[in-house]
């Protein structure tokens, strides 16, 4: 189990980026001791995180809407102008 410095050395981050991936729940931890407690992270929650991160994503395959849906939003633009910024 290791202490937040030592997760930040491994992970050659700043601690108070380790606190945030903690808070997020990106990083999951041990809470030890009353109230919150103390804050403790095994290798395998660290070998978790890194999975996690180090996975490459699936390509994004690009969506583009149609031409009723384009026509439809310069329309709204239009009306929007006329009704909020023409005098």
């Amino acid at each position: 189990m290791y202490r937040i410095a030592k997760v930040a050395e491994i992970l050659d981050l700043h601690p108070a980026t380790v606190y945030e991936l903690v808070a997020s729940g990106k990083l999951h931890c041990h809470r030890i001791g009353p109230r919150q407690g103390a804050i403790r992270i095994s290798q395998e929650q660290i070998d978790d995180y890194l999975r996690g991160v180090c996975t490459t994503p699936e390509p994004v395959k690009a969506v583009y809407p149609g031409r009723e849906a384009v026509k439809a939003a310069r329309d709204e633009a239009k009306a929007y102008e006329y009704k909020y910024i023409k005098l």
